[in-house]
């Protein structure tokens, strides 16, 4: 006895094959070499036997029978082959005896029915195998695996054998007869096949395999999961680390004011842009006056690019608004801090290497100096094949961290050639920003007015069809409200959007007529005319307003305008403060062109307007009432304060 039971089982069943059939398996397989599937038998088989008339009767007949049976024994042979591997391949044997049986038919029909009524029986004898054919083949299925092969091969050569003596008939009449040879095999083969032991192993195996399979699918989807909710909640803890200013907040501003999409389009149409975006290294100045939309403008630009490069995963959008109403958006830590956020969130390397800056801070316990930032920003910039930077309002940077930070840091972007950078900046035509950039970028855009006249009689067209006040004027009327403002506008949307909102207060076409006729020349007259209408007796309230929204640390709310408002003027005792006056919403309404409320902190509605009555013009005019100071104003939020934090006790 060999050490290998299933190579025995199969060379005992070869020598009887050969005994039966008085022929050599090993000779009698050539001419099968390269067959390797039923498809490819049967192509064979039927090539040798479409010479005999009762073969091409009975053909489709017999294919029809034989595919299924060869189908499933190749699924045996392939599921019980390596147990065997000593021996002669399980598949060309099978083959060699089929080819060999359909041989010794000899165009005799008879023959060929017997031939179908065999592999009948083995199709009926076969189709329970499929059961366990699936997954992974244990030892004893594949010791029974090769004993149903081994009983196949046996009952080929036992019908070859009566084929070849001329015993067909009494084949045919014994074929279910319990004495008779060949059925004895399929009786065998309908026992190893029916065997209630194997089935029941079978379908434990097939049921324990799927279960693995899910299971394991689903630990490989948990695990998966697990780490994605890893990686995002350290990111989430190096963002709450960094704090960094939200630019979409400026964003989503800005795009809100856009009331005709199409707006903007010439600047993406501009070679310079077009340069800019396909250069390897460059860099793009765009300066304009105050309240030309630059910062609507920069929106677009920002909308475009993250739509254009969002599916690229070498390259990276990142955008950054400095503002005057946010003391985090006026110095160069939020810039870093913003830019790593950004850039970190889109690329897994770039994610490592913000991971590394925190962890080398103690978890973020310390906080990073702006050399660790800088650093850090310059390895995740070269991971990129391209990093597409936008920053606006360079102006609305404090002017220190200007000259001592932001000018540095731009010029190595713009001239290390180690940075795969395309810096985008905007800003007003300043001195300083000039002497910076000027002669060190690769393009310099300069807002022409033509093409922003065009925007503002889109943004007019939009206007006087969705505005319900505009959209009720007469056609006549529109038509000179539109040529007016086109004919002053000297290329600034705020400036258009001030006088719309000074015309929504007109009562009648003659006022609108009147309003159109002493309209002013410039945003600081438009704000000295505004001013001017407010009644004299909220003068000191608006003061005050003005007040906190200038110079309180953090962009201040309704409801805590209200609470300063209450304990400065109601608590007093000085009768002209105590006079109330409705709500704020009432006076916010009363300027509305200049303050606006967004996602409920109060803004101005322009830097050039708390530009206007910081001013040494205003506070030497007759709206000197409107003038506000730093320091004194600083006091009166200091008193309130106090006094806030004294009700608590």
């Amino acid at each position: 006895m060999s050490e290998d039971p299933f190579a025995d089982i199969w060379t005992a069943a070869i020598k009887r094959y050969e005994a039966d059939t008085k022929m050599s398996i090993t000779d009698t397989s050539h001419g099968l070499a390269g067959v390797l599937t039923a498809d490819q038998l049967l192509e064979a088989i039927n090539d040798k036997q479409m010479k005999f008339k009762n073969y091409r009767s009975r053909g489709g007949k017999i294919r029809m029978v034989l595919k299924p049976v060869l189908a499933v024994i190749g699924l045996i042979v392939d599921a019980a082959s390596e147990g065997v591997a000593n021996a002669f391949p399980l598949g060309a044997a099978v083959f060699t005896a089929v080819r060999y049986l359909l041989g010794a038919a000899r165009n005799v029909s008879s023959r060929y029915d017997s031939i179908i009524d065999l592999f009948s029986r083995l199709q009926n004898c076969l189709d329970r195998c499929r059961i366990y054919l699936e997954g992974v083949i244990s030892a004893d299925l594949k010791k029974r695996l090769v004993e149903i092969l081994a009983c196949i091969l046996s009952s080929l050569g036992l019908v070859t054998k009566y084929i070849q003596k001329g015993r067909l008939k009494l084949f045919i009449q014994t074929l279910v007869s319990k004495e008779d040879n060949v059925s004895d095999a399929l009786q065998r083969l309908d026992s190893l096949t029916k065997d209630e032991s194997l089935v029941v192993q079978a379908e434990t195996h097939q049921v324990a395999q799927h279960t693995l399979q899910e299971v394991g699918n689903a630990g490989k989807k948990v695990v998966e999961k697990l780490e994605k909710v890893q990686v995002n909640l350290e990111l989430e803890g190096c963002f709450e680390w960094l704090s960094p200013p939200d630019p979409y907040i400026n964003y989503n501003a800005a795009q809100e004011k856009l009331y005709n999409h199409t707006s903007g389009q010439w600047l993406l149409h501009d070679l310079q842009f077009s340069a800019w975006k396909q250069e390897k290294q460059s860099s793009l100045w765009l300066h304009g006056i105050p309240g030309s939309g630059k910062s609507v403008l920069c929106s677009t630009i920002v909308s475009t690019l993250l739509q254009e490069y969002k599916s690229k995963s070498s390259c990276a959008v990142a955008f950054f608004y400095f503002d005057f109403k946010d003391p985090s958006k006026q110095v160069f830590r939020g810039l870093l801090a913003s830019l790593l956020g950004q850039l970190s969130s889109q690329n897994h390397n770039a994610f490592s290497v913000l991971k590394q800056l925190y962890v080398e801070h103690n978890y973020g316990h310390r906080q990073p100096s702006l050399l660790s930032l800088e650093t850090a920003l310059g390895n995740i910039l070269k991971l990129f094949e391209a990093a597409y930077i936008i920053l606006d309002a360079l102006d609305e940077c404090l002017e220190y961290e200007r000259q001592r930070y932001l000018f540095p840091f731009m010029e190595n972007l713009i001239l290390d050639a180690e940075y795969p950078v395309h810096l985008f900046t905007i800003s007003r035509n300043q001195i300083d920003i000039r002497a910076c950039l000027e002669t060190k970028v690769t393009h310099v855009m300069n807002m022409d007015k033509a093409y922003i006249s065009k925007d503002i009689g889109l943004h007019l067209s939009t206007v006087f069809d969705k505005d319900r006040f505009f959209s009720n004027l007469c056609d006549d009327i529109k038509l000179k409200i539109r040529r007016v403002l086109l004919q002053r506008s000297n290329g600034m949307f705020l400036w258009i959007d001030c006088q719309l909102g000074e015309l929504r207060k007109c009562k009648t076409t003659a006022d609108i007529e009147e309003a159109l006729h002493d309209m002013p020349q410039t945003l600081e007259a438009t704000y000295e005319r505004i001013l001017q209408n407010i009644d004299a007796r909220h003068s000191g309230k608006l003061c005050y307003m003005l007040r906190w929204i200038a110079f309180s640390v953090c962009p201040i709310t309704e409801k805590e305008l209200k609470t300063a408002f209450d304990i400065y003027f109601n608590n007093s005792t000085d009768v002209k403060k105590k006079s109330k006056f409705l709500n704020n919403s009432s006076l916010l309404e009363i300027c509305s062109s200049l303050i606006v409320v967004y996602n409920g902190a109060i803004q101005f509605c322009h830097l050039s307007f708390q530009e206007y009555i910081t001013s040494d013009n205003i506070k030497q005019g007759p709206l000197a009432c409107y003038h506000v100071d730093a320091h004194t104003s600083h006091m009166i939020i200091s008193e309130v304060c106090l006094a806030s934090l004294s009700t608590l006790h």
